[in-house]
């Protein structure tokens, strides 16, 4: 599934990303390479500026994020490919997609 739109997105709106994206130069660097935005100093949803560090939005966490904490280690260790080279989970990886559908479902109990 490739996503047209970063703001858009369930990453984005999900606010997991809100410190990357505002702070990482190269976080929305890799946005636009992707093609989800068409302008590398985008405007966030949420009215957070570029170099903001303090009152970000934040996310409660869900089901599939408590998962990831539990097994990221798991998936460190083994090496599998659904982490990048900072240990974070890629966007597109089945992990990623897992964690994401079970915090979608938690929403909806």
């Amino acid at each position: 599934m490739h996503m047209k739109n970063w703001i858009q997105s369930d990453h984005c709106k999900s606010r997991a990303h809100c410190f990357a994206c505002r702070n990482d130069d190269r976080f929305r660097a890799s946005i636009l390479r992707a093609g989800l935005t068409e302008t590398r100093d985008f405007e966030c949803p949420e009215g957070a500026e570029i170099g903001r560090t303090e009152n970000l939005p934040t996310r409660k966490m869900g089901l599939g994020d408590i998962i990831e904490k539990v097994a990221k280690p798991f998936a460190k260790a083994m090496k599998l490919d659904c982490l990048d080279a900072n240990n974070d989970l890629k966007p597109q990886s089945p992990c990623a997609r897992r964690r994401d559908a079970l915090n979608r479902i938690g929403r909806q109990i």
